[in-house]
């Protein structure tokens, strides 16, 4: 073969043998990863991949290599192309064997070598020993998933010559998210290594001398004070019990990366919360933008409605406050600028036709993944004239402005989606004549609910969909001095808050429930405009007195007593009704509502009992913008399927980062404050309008990006143990 065509890759593959085995690796691989590579487990308690030790800390890795005297650590040294290594010989194994003993004077071992193991839980009592005392293996919170039982039963240990020695160091339980316990510490330095030169955190360090020595906060503070930012990938790289998840001890947690990375989990679309917010950091906002649009399409709009569910399951919350990952959306959307990573060229055409039924953000995401990814031929049909859906009827300009709305959709129709709008859909027959394979029923839920008490036909009782519509089409609305608004979500304080923009001297939410369903900057906004909130509270009767309408309430869950004695009742010049939403169906659909009056679908897969037509978002349940979204991506996850597609609509739109990234030191991380979101005046508000969240400046923005706690790390960082899977 002529050497100057070799590749690379070609002349940096090496090959040596290990036990008999002959294995190929990477040149400047050490001797450990090769095996490792490999599936041959080689001993280990200290070592790291992808970072070079001078010498082994554990020395449990050691070999012999044919020509060399002596063992050497293999996580120290180099492979070479032909060397032979053995790993396991008697000789090898009963000087790891001595290492063990000497290591196990310090550190319970009855979990090692007791038989019964197998059969015990964390916490359990020991019928058989009377040695075992709460000191050793029945509190370990590692027993069954321990690096170090592993290299035991590989070495063998049949006996322990040294007599246990507590540590006697009290277990720390200094913060919400890490139990340290150094009685289970074998100093391997692990978790300093990561910190440190991985990471650069610096958090933490060995402390003190001698038998004294212990891994704690750097320079003997603890962890809140030393600049640790809590991400949790120590606890990934310790090879025992010392470092544990709060709450991960003796419950374990059945999916790991659902329980750390929680903002993720909670999004009902998956955004990737803390790898934008990483891109920010960086100051690279474009990339921050893509990651989102790789869940959410039109992320103009969600940053500014998004009920943003992943705030509320933030970890950084149980420290003090969420990481503002809304207002982080928001700023990294603004400061990308004109730059847009999901315009682009759509799959190849299909050849498939599908209409959607509803232009809200259910159908237009689902829109978006069947033209781009699956390459069918979409149309939306809207009944009103302009396209949005409920994004349009019921979300005033002052939380979503409309040139943004108008924006976002423009992105669909560079895709060639065909939007119909005045168009409404009266049989599902018709739309399968004119040759569509697959119809998906976004309608939304318009028809409002009424109160079923007396008096609600009153003149002066309206609905809130109705009036928000007159309102956001720029109609002109006439509303009374004092109004009072019945319901407990976004509905209800939209309502009470447009009509104080009406002219309304107050309004005050009748609240059936014990607090209202809408997100804390919702319930700040409502209440700082000077909303009286009423909960626990139900309505009892409407009655017309006086050109005005007296509302009878009563407290709920007590409705039939009535106002006397247990109730009160107020003199209001209108009651907006904002009890809920139902969906309205043609008859012609023949698809029945049931109990609930919403469309019925197998939630795997949001099929309707008609072949080829399915449904999603508020059609179905009643939700939220990121709900409806991720209910867009399912259907056109479905629907590609059922036309003979993969379904697969996942895109990478952003740059991935293969390696762990480097996060330097935050000074004060633990101390810093949630930023807070600058809006517009209250007494501007009520005067207008205009949109009351003004964004994160500069300065802001960045120091709030800061406070994120980076909880995917870990996962990265743990991939870097030198152990192969069990």
């Amino acid at each position: 073969m002529d050497t100057t065509t070799l590749t690379k890759t070609e002349t940096d593959t090496i090959t040596i043998t290990i036990d008999g085995v002959e294995v190929k690796t990477t040149k400047g691989k050490r001797i450990l990863e090769a095996a490792l590579d490999n599936g041959i487990y080689i001993p280990n308690l200290c070592a790291l991949r992808d970072i070079k030790l001078p010498t082994g800390a554990c020395r449990l890795c050691q070999v012999q290599i044919e020509g060399r005297r002596g063992t050497i650590t293999s996580c120290s040294e180099p492979a070479a192309d032909g060397m032979v290594v053995h790993s396991n010989t008697p000789e090898i194994n009963e000087l790891r064997r001595q290492i063990l003993q000497i290591l196990l004077a310090r550190h319970p071992s009855v979990c090692l070598t007791c038989h019964r193991r197998a059969r015990c839980k964390p916490g359990d009592i020991c019928l058989r020993l009377v040695s075992v005392t709460e000191e050793q293996c029945i509190l370990c919170p590692n027993n069954g998933r321990c690096e170090l039982q592993r290299a035991v039963d590989f070495i063998g240990i049949e006996e322990q010559p040294y007599p246990y020695k507590s540590k006697g160091f009290p277990i720390e339980k200094e913060n919400p998210f890490v139990v340290r316990n150094n009685n289970l510490c074998i100093l391997c330095g692990r978790c300093v290594r990561v910190c440190g030169e991985v990471l650069g955190i610096e958090a933490i360090s060995f402390n003190l001398r001698g038998k004294d020595t212990y891994i704690g906060g750097a320079f003997g503070k603890p962890l809140s004070e030393s600049g640790c930012t809590f991400c949790g990938s120590c606890i990934e790289v310790c090879p025992t019990g010392a470092l544990k998840d709060v709450g991960d001890e003796w419950e374990r947690w059945p999916d790991r990366e659902a329980a750390t990375i929680r903002c993720k989990n909670a999004c009902p679309a998956g955004v990737d919360a803390p790898r934008f917010i990483r891109f920010i950091r960086e100051g690279k906002y474009a990339e921050a933008k893509a990651v989102i649009q790789e869940k959410v399409p039109f992320v103009g709009i969600g940053c500014l409605i998004c009920s943003h569910l992943c705030e509320s399951d933030c970890r950084r919350g149980d420290l003090d406050q969420p990481v503002a990952i809304r207002s982080l959306e928001r700023f990294a959307v603004e400061h990308a600028g004109s730059a847009d990573m999901i315009e682009g060229q759509a799959a190849a055409p299909s050849g498939k036709k599908v209409a959607v039924v509803g232009s809200g953000p259910a159908g237009l995401t689902a829109a978006y993944y069947l033209v781009k990814k699956a390459g069918h031929s979409v149309t939306i049909f809207e009944a009103l004239p302009q396209a949005g859906g409920m994004l349009r009827k019921a979300i005033p300009e002052y939380r979503l402005p409309r040139k943004v709305l108008d924006s976002e959709i423009e992105k669909l129709k560079k895709l060639n989606v065909e939007i119909r709008t005045g168009t409404r859909v009266e049989s599902l027959d018709k739309l399968f004549e004119e040759g569509y394979d697959a119809v998906f029923l976004a309608v939304g839920a318009h028809k409002g609910v009424k109160l079923g008490i007396e008096g609600q036909e009153e003149q002066g009782v309206v609905g809130a969909v109705p009036l928000l519509v007159q309102v956001n089409s720029g109609q002109k609305v006439a509303i009374g001095e004092k109004v009072a608004v019945i319901g407990s979500g976004y509905g209800a304080t939209t309502a009470a808050r447009v009509a104080l923009r009406l002219g309304a001297q107050s309004a005050t939410v009748i609240s059936p429930q014990a607090a209202l369903n809408v997100s804390d900057d919702e319930l700040r906004d409502t209440l700082a405009e000077g909303v009286d909130i009423k909960p626990k509270t139900s309505p009892v009767k409407i009655v017309r007195t006086d050109g005005r309408l007296r509302l009878e309430c009563a407290p709920s869950g007590r409705e039939k007593s009535g106002a006397n004695g247990s109730g009160f009742a107020i003199d209001v010049d209108n009651v907006i009704v904002a009890a809920g939403r139902v969906v309205d169906l043609p008859d012609q659909f023949g698809l029945g509502l049931g109990d609930t009056l919403r469309v019925q679908v197998n939630p795997d897969d949001l099929s309707t009992g008609r072949k080829g037509v399915f449904a999603g978002g508020d059609a179905v349940e009643i939700g939220s913008f990121i709900k409806a979204v991720a209910a867009g991506r399912q259907a056109a996850i479905s629907i590609d399927r059922y036309l003979g597609g993969t379904g697969d609509i996942d895109e990478i739109l952003a740059p991935v980062v293969e390696g762990v990234p480097k996060v330097g030191r935050i000074a004060n991380f633990a101390q810093r404050k949630r930023s807070e979101i600058p809006c517009l005046p209250v007494e501007e508000r009520k005067r207008s309008f205009a949109q009351v969240e003004q964004g994160f400046g500069d300065d802001a923005g960045s120091e709030e990006a800061m406070r994120c706690m980076c909880c995917d790390l870990r996962f990265k960082v743990g991939r870097m143990v030198a152990q192969p899977e069990p």
